[in-house]
């Protein structure tokens, strides 16, 4: 008698069935792109992050609007920013079928308010029934933007 207790031979998958490759590189393979898919979420929330950090905050409300006559509609808003930072905004009024009828560009004069209140009377092409505040951001950002 030998002192070797027998061993079976390692079970075979079928290749054909299974692949050819040992699970152990399957989940390598995974875990590769797991941990690829993580780093581009990271470093493009980083990215997004620094973007929105590097331009001032800044934070417009729609207090009312009132259509005046058929071709014209005023809007009431207020700007809320740091005090000095300049700031462009875009309103605009829509038709009855909510196509625009009126684009204004408003530039917020730059003093040491945190918060302005405007008013501002949009000429349109055909009758308004609503006006409102498309965008309003810092100056540095939208020249950055372009015109749009």
């Amino acid at each position: 008698m030998t002192d070797q207790a027998f061993r079976p031979p390692p079970a075979q998958r079928p290749a054909d069935r299974y692949g050819d490759r040992p699970p152990s590189s399957r989940r390598r393979a995974v875990g590769t792109v797991v941990i690829a898919v993580l780093v581009a979420l990271a470093l493009t929330s980083w990215v997004w992050l620094a973007a929105d950090r590097a331009s001032p905050s800044v934070r417009h409300d729609l207090l009312g609007f009132e259509v005046v006559t058929p071709t014209s509609v005023e809007i009431r808003f207020s700007v809320t920013r740091e005090p000095g930072v300049p700031v462009v905004c875009v309103v605009r009024a829509r038709g009855p079928a909510g196509d625009e009828v009126g684009r204004l560009q408003v530039l917020v004069p730059t003093d040491d308010r945190e918060v302005v209140d405007l008013t501002r009377t949009l000429r349109t092409t055909g009758p308004a029934v609503t006006g409102e505040v498309v965008t309003c951001e810092s100056y540095e950002a939208m020249a950055t933007i372009g015109p749009g």
